[in-house]
C-alpha cells in the first residue's frame, strides 16, 4: 500500500506540474506533452531545423525525413497514450484503488517505448550524420535548453 501511495503521489505531482505549464493545451510533438512523457532530447527536430547550418546533403535530409515519417506517428500516439493514462490514473487515485498499480505499469511501459524510439532516433542520426554534424546537433540542442 505504501508503494502505491508513493507512486500515485509522484505521478500526481507530475500531472499537476504539467497543468501549470500548459499540458492541457499542448497537442504538438514539440510541446509540453513530449517533454513530460520522456526525458530524451528531440535531436531530429534540431537536425532538420538546422540543415543549412549543419551542411546536410539532400541525401542526409531525405534519410532523416524518411525515418521521421516512419516513426513520428507512433511516437505521437505513445505520448498521447501516456497523457491519457495519467489523467485516468489521477482520477482513479481519488476514487478507485483497484487498478492503480496496473495503470502505473502501463504508463511506465509506454514511457519505455518512447525512450526506446528516441534512442533509436539518436542511433539513426549518428549513422546518417558525420561525427562533426552530430556533435553540432548536440551543441545546438544544449544551447536551446
Amino acid at each position: 500500500m505504501k508503494r502505491i501511495l508513493v507512486i500515485v503521489s509522484l505521478l500526481t505531482s507530475f500531472i499537476y506540474a504539467g497543468m501549470g505549464s500548459g499540458m492541457g493545451n499542448s497537442t504538438g510533438m514539440g510541446g509540453y506533452a513530449l517533454k513530460h512523457a520522456n526525458p530524451m532530447p528531440n535531436l531530429m527536430r534540431v537536425a532538420l531545423g538546422n540543415s543549412n547550418l549543419l551542411g546536410l546533403s539532400k541525401s542526409q535530409i531525405d534519410s532523416l525525413q524518411s525515418w521521421r515519417a516512419a516513426n513520428q506517428g507512433n511516437l505521437r500516439s505513445l505520448v498521447q497514450q501516456v497523457m491519457a493514462e495519467e489523467k485516468i490514473l489521477h482520477e482513479h487515485s481519488l476514487t478507485n484503488e483497484s487498478d492503480i498499480v496496473k495503470r502505473v505499469d502501463n504508463v511506465l511501459k509506454l514511457r519505455l517505448q518512447i525512450m526506446q524510439t528516441k534512442t533509436n532516433c539518436r542511433v539513426n542520426l549518428k549513422k546518417i550524420l558525420t561525427k562533426e554534424q552530430f556533435n553540432k546537433v548536440v551543441s545546438i540542442y544544449r544551447s536551446m535548453h
